[in-house]
């Protein structure tokens, strides 16, 4: 006998967060987990609404049809979760993966599935972990059939922003893996910015960290970065037994995901430089290496040069590095993004992905919202550098972000997030870079050929070795 609307596979703290949020809509939702005393324990918190099954015949038994199941599980394990209870399911049943696993896996996982007329949908979950029992951010992928079958639910557990829902259909499968993937090197994009803007105001300008967490207070109250807003809380959190900042006795060693990785192998497969997010991820592959940093610090010279020019001036600066920071970390981002929109297979552009992730997403900022409204407005916007606005912006924070990196560099603090972001910067806005000098040296090695100015075609130099001003430079079709 159908007694639940919906099931939720695997109690971490997504699978919780949305058994709670279908609770709160007045469903009745069958819960599972391979921890059984887990899964009875969340059953006996939730009081009403929320049963707990021992087993998967029988969670899949006692739901209403057609069957919506969700499954909130590592991927290594989605597969024999799916075979366990593949024989349970009728046609037109719904699996909706919330994974966020590879595009083979995914693929095949889907391939398979729609052969055998089951329902299948990858999700990509954002929002802050707080707020997910109230409202998600879902980017869905799947066929449309699937997704229809599925929207009223979607839409319900989704966070309503500006009188929309942050849910939308992006595609087919894969879809939705790839925005997050997208969304996470923007994230850890912005939590180096964030970090490097720590280091430089807490060891440059002798900040204590509830002055810190002050002077990020303040900034964010422009940007209104969710990020830059927990940091401040962070940064106020006392521990109890020394009754001082708990910061600072946290191993200063970050870990990586897998998402974070992948945007590299994205990064390389569309020839885009996604700077920011790369150097974010090497870098706490750097913090990893405590052993080669303690001994680096005996044995690697730096200057010291005090800094004289006070605090306040300082925080002028770094809130205008930040704020530059922060737009090329977006601009990077979507640059990602879209080149992946161009295949043909997505059902919207960065202005409704901008949308989804400005009103659920840990990466939401006032500078998202803009990013949303200049992608709305310009359907063909190379860069969202161009957008006037942020022309506009990165115009006022030119200052700033010059004078942090020279400090950086003088008085040897680390900032890398913000070297690279002027960088990247200076390097698009150059009329010319010395990449021709690097192709030259790749065919010298005839490893490559060259382009000219003048003519078209690729060519190979005739380098002439010996005395170089005899040499003409001559070149030869290819």
């Amino acid at each position: 006998m159908a007694v639940n609307d919906f099931a939720v596979i695997g109690l971490d703290n997504i699978g919780q967060s949305l058994v709670i949020n279908m609770k709160s809509r007045k469903y009745s939702v069958a819960i599972f987990d391979e921890d059984v005393e887990k899964a009875f324990g969340f059953s006996g918190e939730c009081v009403s609404k929320v049963k707990a099954y021992r087993d998967l015949k029988g969670l899949v038994a006692s739901l209403s049809a057609p069957r919506k199941i969700f499954l909130s599980l590592d991927g290594s394990k989605i597969d024999d979760v799916i075979a366990e209870i593949l024989p349970n399911l009728n046609k037109s049943d719904a699996l909706i993966d919330l994974s966020a696993g590879n595009y083979s896996d995914i693929n095949n996982r889907a391939e398979d599935l729609t052969l055998k007329s089951i329902r299948y949908l990858e999700a990509a979950v954002t929002g802050p972990q707080e707020e997910l029992s109230s409202g998600v951010g879902l980017i869905v992928g799947g066929r449309e059939d699937a997704f229809s079958a599925c929207s009223r639910i979607l839409r319900q557990i989704s966070k309503e922003h500006k009188g929309f829902s942050s849910c939308i259909h992006s595609g087919s499968w894969g879809t939705a893996n790839y925005t997050k993937i997208i969304h996470d090197s923007i994230e850890t994009s912005l939590m180096q910015i964030i970090a490097d803007g720590y280091f430089m105001l807490r060891n440059l300008g002798g900040m204590k960290c509830e002055e810190v967490s002050s002077a990020f207070t303040f900034i964010n109250e422009e940007l209104d970065l969710y990020l830059l807003g927990i940091t401040a809380k962070i940064l106020e959190q006392i521990d109890v037994e020394s009754g001082t900042p708990i910061i600072d006795y946290i191993l200063d060693s970050a870990s990586v995901a897998d998402t974070e990785v992948a945007a590299f192998g994205e990064a390389f497969k569309n020839n885009i430089p996604n700077l920011l997010s790369s150097q974010a991820v090497f870098l706490r592959y750097l913090s990893g290496q405590r052993e080669q940093r303690r001994m680096s610090v005996k044995k690697l010279y730096a200057p010291q040069i005090r800094y004289d020019s006070g605090s306040i001036k300082l925080l002028d600066s770094i809130k205008d590095a930040m704020k530059a920071a922060i737009i090329i970390a977006y601009a990077q981002g979507f640059d990602l993004l879209s080149a992946e929109l161009k295949n043909g297979q997505w059902n919207y552009g960065e202005d409704e992905i901008a949308r989804v992730w400005s009103g659920a997403s840990t990466i939401r900022s006032n500078y998202l919202s803009r990013a949303n409204t200049a992608y709305n407005k310009n359907d063909n916007l190379l860069n969202l550098m161009h957008d006037d606005y942020f022309t506009g912006q990165l115009k006022s924070a030119q200052k700033g972000i010059r004078e942090i990196v020279m400090l950086s560099a003088k008085h040897s603090v680390p900032a890398p997030s913000f070297m690279s972001a002027l960088s990247y910067y200076d390097c698009m806005r150059a009329n010319v870079l010395p990449s021709n000098l690097i192709q030259s040296q790749l065919n010298y090695m005839k490893r490559d050929t060259v382009r000219r100015y003048d003519i078209q075609g690729n060519f190979n130099v005739d380098w002439i070795v010996g005395d170089s001003k005899q040499n003409k430079g001559n070149t030869s079709n290819h």
